[in-house]
């Protein structure tokens, strides 16, 4: 029997554990949070996640055992192998069919190996701009000034993943570099509590209360909720947006308590994070908006929520593929692919392939 993770613990991406962390939490030997199973149609479902953590710790032997139980998510095993820097399990994710060179590249950036980072330049790996973000969202400022020096400029993604982060210096440089979105670091920086990142973005021009609401909703950040109204935030249906978003449940009764009454915005949060209990919530109150929320589900890569939009009544396949696209959700691409989507739309997005 086999000891899987299946996602039972939340947990920020963003500051995932290291490698070392997670081999000295697990003892280098299973991955076991008390759910034990070898359903296929499980693994398939959770593949991302099953493939993705022993491929972050290099741990071989439990990928070939993953793949044997028919988990197939070979890009996302490919991006994690690099980012945990194993470079012998990014070879195998690359026999299975693995091609995602940009998220491997980011990956990659994110370990701050440079050696790893050097072997994928070696192939042909030239996206300096991916590379910029995955050094800012874990402050390796040295694989930072690498990705400059080699012709990276988005400075607004960088900010962006130096806010999630809560890394005030990198921040700092890519807004001295030219990086403009303020509002939209303090919207991350409300979203996973760093207060020092938002009184920086504070400090360097931002005023968007709603959108620091949205985010302090989002993660049921109560403290900062009410520095957002005091503020002057005052849209409660864009921090119930935030809410459902999050699957922030005491948020949700808070902007409803505070007057949020907008519940296509509930729904369209509640499909971006696949709440089905939510939807449902925002259904009974009288959502109907299931073209919008189909959009939203094909952000969010949410294979049953995109099937609820469809049987509700939902058709805009062309809308669905471009959001897909634009957020990298291979399923949802195929989803709408299927159900009669204009393929033309590919043509704007040559990194996606079919």
């Amino acid at each position: 029997m086999i000891h899987l993770v299946l996602g039972m613990v939340r947990y920020n991406p963003q500051q995932r554990p290291t490698a070392s962390d997670i081999y000295t939490i697990f003892g280098g030997q299973t991955f076991d949070f008390g759910c034990i199973t070898e359903d296929i149609d499980i693994i398939k479902r959770s593949g991302s996640r099953l493939l993705g953590l022993p491929c972050l710790v290099g741990n071989i032997e439990i990928v070939k055992q993953m793949i044997a139980l028919g988990a197939d998510n070979w890009n996302q095993g490919l991006c994690s192998a690099y980012e945990g820097g194993h470079l012998d399990v990014a070879e195998l994710m690359l026999q299975k069919g693995a091609n995602d060179w940009d998220g491997a590249f980011y990956g990659a950036c994110m370990s701050g190996h440079v050696d790893v980072i050097n072997s994928l330049i070696e192939k042909g790996v030239t996206n300096w701009g991916m590379g910029l973000q995955g050094a800012c969202i874990r402050g390796h400022i040295d694989i930072v000034n690498m990705m400059i020096d080699k012709g990276a400029t988005n400075w607004k993604e960088g900010l962006r993943c130096a806010c999630q982060s809560g890394l005030v210096d990198i921040a700092q440089m890519m807004l001295d570099k030219g990086a403009t979105n303020v509002n939209e670091g303090l919207w991350y920086g409300c979203m996973y509590d760093h207060i020092d990142i938002i009184q920086y973005m504070i400090e360097r021009g931002a005023n968007n209360w709603n959108l620091g609401l949205r985010g302090a909703c989002a993660s049921d950040h109560f403290d900062i909720i009410e520095m957002m109204i005091n503020k002057g935030a005052t849209d409660m249906n864009v921090g119930l947006f935030g809410a459902c978003e999050g699957r922030s449940y005491d948020s949700y009764y808070m902007m409803v308590e505070k007057g949020a009454n907008d519940w296509n915005m509930g729904l369209y949060g509640a499909c971006w994070s696949g709440d089905l209990w939510m939807i449902e919530i925002m259904k009974i109150k009288g959502a109907k908006d299931w073209n919008g929320g189909l959009l939203y589900a094909c952000r969010g890569n949410k294979k049953l929520v995109i099937e609820l939009m469809c049987a509700e009544g939902a058709r805009n396949w062309d809308g669905g593929l471009t959001e897909a696209c634009e957020y990298r959700s291979s399923t949802a691409i195929h989803m709408m692919l299927k159900n009669g989507a204009d393929p033309n739309i590919l043509k704007k997005y040559p990194h996606i392939t079919v």
